[in-house]
């Protein structure tokens, strides 16, 4: 295409280079997006330049914008591709419309009505302006499915949108039509087609829709009842806007394939963790896919992309090193790989790692330059969390008191402990990879020794044996040391094999020792049961006597016509013979947990409370007299006697003496009486006579 033809179009010279580039692009059918990646320019520039040309022209929307291009004759149809063929069609339609003012004023209604709208908006405005121009039954517009069916978009019938349908290809009225043709087919060819009663007319004409490839998209149909006014040129406004309505539907298929493409683009970055952003030439201004701005921590579109955003963020000594030459993404022809922090809103680190390559010099304005980024901060944490975990590991290898060592599949030395370096420089070895392991085993413990080691060492290597062991003895410092050597297959895939030396010497003497201590205790233990054993039989001796005298106390317990009992030294009555209880006419069990003062007479309970705490004090009680109550109020005299606590337990032993106390007082009155006697009896002795 070129910005001016003929020289009709003055307004040519209204015209920017980029404008008429971006014109151009908008008459051949493709979005601002699309635009803006042909011309590597930005989505708003593109824009910002399709608003400009709708100033310049007087133009309210993209169809109005080609309208007056074509009619100014600001692009040249001449020589056009397939992508543009549908518009030159176009052009000559409507200008074969302007000679006829009934099909300009439906042409005008249709487009009107149509011109504001885009996508499925457009093809329901597109079907009903149709029906209602043309007073057909109605109208429809489907597409081709890749499966080869035809899938309607949208339907109208006189009362209506109607449902949908989808055919098998086969069954479509335009499977052979070509680029602008219209025919129209007889009831007999369009009864069936569309499935839908409220369509079914005299007539069906109908054109293919192409896209710019030059393929066959869809179906664009007007059924009637054969009675259409040709005088509003039907097949010509249908051919015309069949060229719109291919252009609205492969730009929607475009627009439903890049936003599938970019979900899936999205989504693989959502799932590698992995961000981008491109930018133009020296352009500042950048654009970021929203993995990008999630690794910021930010939504899509929440901040306005930009290399001075993406720098601010950026750690201040990451920035310094990056921006110490030029800066990466502005050298030409090169690729790079960077590693730094960046500070999202919340303040926290996140690592990250870069990488991309600038395009040539000469193409710096037309190949953006594309940076892809990955957050490495699980890694760097993993990579920090090994290293910690690999010296804590040395720190416990170091700390072990045997030599361990690392073999490499030919037998030298590759790593080693603290131990193992101290053991070997005692003897002028190598710790690490300089000498081979068997021979410095024949120069520490003998040519025999050595040979030995060498084939378990072979055998481990090679996986015939699961691990060698041996004993084995050598001299340090004129002294005679055991060692145990054990070799163990390296595990988790990592060739070579693993070499324990531990120095037994001190072991073996700590054993002798335990074995000699052993046999001192056995000889001690075998000493010490003897006593025991003999200890156990006198105990059993004095066990079997202590039994015999509790078998004889209860014998006597039960039978002795004394007043026996056992008291704790609170007092508590545990237990009272037969003969106790019956002196005091009470039951066992009214004596037993009680209180031994609750049965003397009031009149002498501190006097056997003083008796009783000299018992405590390991003082004998001497037979004493007490009053002690009957169950039936009656005093009984008994004489009680004791040996101080046993066990925390007194066993005082009392005998009735009642009726020696009631002869006593009987002798003490009879006494009385007869002095009582003698002193009437016996004549005053100080009696004068008269």
């Amino acid at each position: 295409m070129n910005g001016k033809v003929d020289g009709r179009a003055s307004s040519t010279t209204r015209l920017t280079k980029c404008q008429r580039e971006v014109l151009e692009l908008v008459v051949q059918g493709l979005s601002s997006p699309e635009i803006a990646k042909r011309l590597h320019r930005g989505a708003r520039t593109v824009e910002s330049h399709r608003l400009a040309l709708g100033k310049k022209l007087g133009a309210r929307n993209r169809v109005e914008l080609v309208r007056r291009a074509v009619e100014e004759g600001l692009v040249s149809l001449a020589g056009t591709t397939a992508g543009v063929t549908d518009a030159a069609i176009a052009t000559g339609l409507r200008g074969h419309i302007s000679a006829n003012e009934s099909a300009e004023r439906v042409l005008h209604f249709i487009d009107a009505g149509t011109s504001a709208t885009t996508g499925d908006a457009f093809f329901r405005a597109l079907v009903s302006h149709l029906t209602l121009a043309f007073k057909a039954h109605g109208a429809f517009v489907a597409r081709c499915l890749p499966s080869g069916a035809l899938q309607s978009i949208a339907v109208w019938g006189r009362r209506g949108p109607l449902p949908g349908f989808e055919l098998p290809m086969q069954q479509s009225p335009c499977a052979g039509l070509q680029r602008a043709e219209v025919v129209a087919l007889p009831a007999d060819d369009c009864v069936t087609f569309p499935p839908n009663p409220d369509l079914i007319g005299r007539q069906l004409l109908v054109t293919a829709l192409f896209d710019s490839r030059d393929a066959r998209s869809g179906t664009l149909g007007l059924i009637h009842d054969g009675d259409l006014d040709q005088s509003l040129l039907p097949e010509t406004i249908l051919r015309l806007f069949a060229g719109r309505a291919a252009s609205e539907l492969e730009r929607i298929t475009a627009d439903a394939e890049l936003r599938r493409s970019n979900g899936l683009l999205a989504a693989s970055q959502t799932l590698a963790k992995l961000g981008s952003w491109t930018c133009l030439g020296k352009s500042e201004e950048t654009i970021w896919s929203d993995e990008m701005f999630r690794l910021f921590d930010l939504h899509p579109g929440e901040a306005r992309p930009s290399l001075s955003y993406f720098l601010s963020r950026m750690h201040p000594d990451d920035r310094a090193r990056i921006l110490a030459g030029p800066a990466p993404w502005d050298q030409a022809d090169s690729a790079f790989e960077l590693e730094f922090r960046i500070q999202r809103p919340d303040g926290s680190w996140r690592h990250l790692h870069s990488w991309g390559r600038t395009p040539p010099r000469e193409e710096r304005n037309t190949t953006p330059v594309v940076v892809a980024f990955q957050d490495l901060t699980h890694r760097k944490a993993t990579e920090d969390a090994l290293k910690h975990s690999r010296a804590l590991l040395e720190a416990i290898l170091n700390s072990l008191p045997a030599g361990i060592a690392l073999l490499g599949p030919d037998g030298r030395i590759r790593m080693s402990n603290q131990a193992w370096r101290e053991c070997a420089a005692q003897f002028g070895l190598s710790a690490d990879g300089a000498d081979y392991y068997p021979d410095a085993c024949r120069r520490v413990f003998g040519q025999a020794a050595g040979d030995d080691i060498e084939l378990g060492m072979r055998a481990v290597l090679t996986g015939d044996r699961d691990g060698y062991t041996r004993e084995v003895e050598w001299t340090l410092q004129s002294q005679i040391r055991r060692c145990n050597v054990q070799i163990l297959p390296a595990r988790n895939a990592v060739p070579g094999a693993v070499v324990r030396h531990l120095d037994t010497t001190q072991q073996l003497e700590l054993e002798l020792a335990l074995s000699q201590g052993r046999e001192r205790l056995e000889l001690g233990i075998r000493e010490r049961t003897r006593d025991l054993e003999i200890a156990i039989a006198d105990l059993r001796v004095q066990i079997e006597r202590r039994e015999r005298v509790e078998a004889e106390y209860e014998h006597v317990f039960q039978m002795s016509r004394d007043l026996l009992c056992i008291v704790n030294l609170a007092g508590t009555i545990k237990r009272a013979n037969p003969a106790f209880c019956g002196l005091l006419g009470r039951s066992e069990t009214e004596l037993g947990s009680a209180h031994f003062l609750e049965f003397c007479h009031p009149d002498d309970r501190a006097r056997v409370d003083a008796h009783v705490n000299r018992l405590r004090a390991g003082y004998p009680l001497d037979p004493v007299a007490v009053r002690m109550l009957h169950a039936d109020g009656s005093v009984r005299w008994i004489a009680w006697a004791s040996a101080p606590p046993v066990s925390d337990e007194l066993r005082p032993i009392g005998r009735d003496v009642t009726a020696q106390k009631l002869g006593e007082d009987a002798v003490r009155r009879a006494k009385a009486d007869l002095e009582e006697s003698f002193r009437f009896l016996d004549p005053p002795s100080n009696v004068g006579h008269g």
